[in-house]
């Protein structure tokens, strides 16, 4: 009997080790899925992505401390470490549900705060840690417990933590690898969630087990069943109605609220289309207001891509008809709801690279949006990172058009720096012509003047058109241009339902003229940053 309980001691105590390997595991996944979840309300800026970490570290340095007091108090280490398995796992299960389920909470804390930023972001803060708060301190309690568990019977405390250390990292770097590569393009958000949640169980039942710990065991199964049952009450169907990006067209939380409830209410809301994927969370919805005609919204990461089509119509237009001769090789970059895409396909062109990094936009499209665009064989459907495609290959186009997603984060901004410019204007042929989209309702006018500073520093010719709902379309070359009176007339003898949609704002002249001051670079991406502090605060911020 001494021998068999020996052994069961040193099981244990291999399991224990293997067990806080696993937490790590379940930890990083935990972390992915929340911030996946978080990002589709709150963004994906540096800001947005800033807080929801520092919410999760902030729970793990909690519970070290509090773990670090407990240990002196207790007796039970083993049970203790199993039990905040449990509770993490618990907890964890019903997590991305109650995110979910926050949505009024997101608006009132938006509409209330977000005219100062930094008030705006402490409140963020708080809303992540009151989702993350309880289960990563109990994630944080576990350090200490173990470290006092394997550095008993005196045992080099420096190379027990050493090893411990060692072993949560490795899991760590297997969850969030796990996490991203596997189970939310597998399971979904949700899935991956539940997974993490599942690991802490096993860990806390096995350990509970080899401890013969049966009044807990009977305890877990009571709370795994009630943690289920509480999944089950709270989960519904997914539908991305709000986000801190799209907060402005609802203009007030009573407005935002009132049309949430009727949507519920009368059902008239379907998501048609959604993809958990690598490179993000993509939704194709229909909705119907007060009765009126169905409407469509492509939801990307919680960005609505699908906007003005006359305004992506004319991204088409401008640097086809300011071309000097006819162009027969386009690329476009950013498929988005596929407007540009499909006035490009109009044109007598030869062969035009369509680069998407995101395969739930480029599926949406194939599947709903436009299924035309991936018949014309003359269309090259390209799944790559814009920047990246121009960087490894080595074509030379006769027209770029670029169009990047609200850029608010490093994957859209990073095509407004004057590295990328510079990128794209050497893929250009000798009388090229490059066409980028601003979203300039979200941006100051000194702001503006930085990315045309930075885009005529490669264009020996450039000029900048207004489009009816505050954006700004960029045309560069480095030969000359058409006269402008004579581009507007093609235009509008092409297609007449733009001719009251837009206008010269700077002509060449006026890029000669623009004042001396900062450009937007990789390494001082300032307008992602401005960008991302505008599109909360509507300019209003006292910056």
């Amino acid at each position: 009997m001494k021998q068999d309980g020996k052994l069961r001691e040193k099981i244990a105590e291999y399991f224990l080790f293997i067990g806080f390997g696993l937490s790590g595991a379940a930890a990083l996944i935990y972390e992915v899925a929340w911030t996946r979840s978080l990002s589709t309300i709150m963004g994906s800026s540096t800001y947005a992505l800033s807080t929801m970490l520092a919410a999760f570290m902030a729970g793990l340095s909690v519970g070290g401390w509090f773990g670090a007091k407990l240990t002196q108090k207790i007796a039970g280490l083993k049970t203790a470490f199993a039990m905040c398995e449990l509770g993490t796992g618990v907890i964890g299960l019903i997590t991305i549900p109650v995110i979910k389920a926050l949505t009024p909470l997101y608006m009132k804390s938006f509409y209330a705060f977000h005219l100062s930023f930094n008030t705006f972001s402490f409140v963020q803060f708080v809303i992540a840690f009151m989702i993350m708060g309880i289960p990563t301190t109990l994630m944080g309690i576990t350090f200490p417990v173990i470290i006092k568990l394997f550095s008993k019977e005196g045992r080099d405390v420096g190379v027990q933590s050493g090893r411990l250390y060692s072993i949560n990292t490795f899991g760590a770097i297997i969850g969030s690898t796990v996490a991203g590569f596997l189970l939310i393009p597998a399971l979904g958000v949700s899935g991956a969630a539940i997974s993490a949640a599942s690991i802490n169980i096993f860990t806390a039942v096995v350990i509970l087990i080899l401890t013969k710990d049966v009044k807990k065991l009977i305890a877990t199964v009571v709370l795994v069943v009630a943690s289920s049952g509480a999944y089950a009450a709270i989960e519904r169907p997914f539908f991305p109605f709000f986000s801190y990006y799209n907060a402005f067209h609802f203009g007030n939380y009573e407005d935002a609220h009132a049309l949430l409830k009727m949507l519920d209410q009368t059902g008239a809301k379907e998501t048609i289309y959604h993809r958990e994927g690598v490179n993000g969370e993509v939704s194709l919805i229909s909705y119907a207001v007060h009765g009126s005609e169905e409407g469509l919204a492509l939801v990307n990461n919680g960005k609505q891509e699908a906007g003005d089509e006359k305004g992506f119509a004319l991204l088409a237009f401008l640097p086809y008809f300011m071309h000097s001769d006819n162009p027969v090789k386009a690329l476009s970059i950013g498929l988005g709801s596929g407007h540009t895409l499909s006035y490009l396909a109009r044109f007598p062109l030869e062969h035009v690279d369509s680069v998407e990094l995101s395969k739930g936009i480029i599926e949406a499209n194939k599947l709903f949006l436009r299924p035309d665009l991936f018949s014309d064989p003359r269309i090259r459907q390209i799944q790559a990172d814009g920047r990246n495609y121009l960087l490894l290959n080595q074509d030379l186009y006769d027209m770029i058009v670029v169009s990047p997603s609200w850029a608010v984060e490093s994957s859209s901004a990073s095509m407004l720096t004057d590295e990328f410019f510079g990128l794209a204007c050497n893929r250009l042929r000798r009388n090229g012509t490059m066409a980028v989209w601003i979203d300039f309702f979200m941006m100051t006018h000194e702001d503006l003047d930085m990315i045309m500073r930075t885009f005529s520093r490669h264009f020996a010719h450039a000029t900048a058109w207004y489009v009816k709902g505050d954006f700004i379309i960029l045309v560069g070359s480095n030969s000359p241009f058409p006269p402008l009176e004579e581009v507007v007339g093609r235009i509008n003898e092409y297609y007449p339902a733009v001719r009251d949609d837009y206008n010269v704002v700077l002509a060449e002249e006026g890029f000669a003229g623009l004042p001396p001051g900062r450009i937007n670079t990789d390494d001082r991406p300032l307008i992602e940053f401005h960008n991302a502090r505008n599109i909360i605060t509507w300019r209003s911020d006292e910056s």
